[in-house]
């Protein structure tokens, strides 16, 4: 789902589009920024890997790219869509889990 969020980051007003990919778990927020001095400093583009409630370490530790995600992150994660996303991923693990529990072992019958 595509969604477009305005976010704080060191005390200013930014804008990016964000695209949450929840068919794999976990989940991929891929953001592009919209701002001139952010896209510059960061790129256009940036990934965050989530497990819906908190960011999930990524390849590069630089503070400065943590802080950014940690701000979108923040921003997103309290928006329906990605709320709806949150309780689809949860609905879908729960049914895996069910399946797994009555799984019936075919060779034992």
């Amino acid at each position: 789902m595509d969604i477009s969020r305005e976010f704080t980051f060191r005390d200013k007003l930014y804008n990016c589009r964000t695209y949450i990919d929840s068919s794999i778990d976990p989940c991929f927020v891929f953001v592009e920024l919209n701002d001139k001095d952010l896209i510059e400093k960061f790129g256009k583009e940036l990934t965050i890997k989530t497990d819906f409630e908190k960011i999930l370490p990524f390849r590069d530790r630089d503070p400065e790219f943590t802080e950014l995600r940690a701000a979108i992150f923040a921003t997103l994660k309290v928006h329906p869509e990605f709320i709806h996303a949150k309780l689809k991923r949860e609905a879908h693990n729960l049914v895996d889990q069910f399946n797994q529990a009555h799984a019936v072992n075919v060779s034992s019958l």
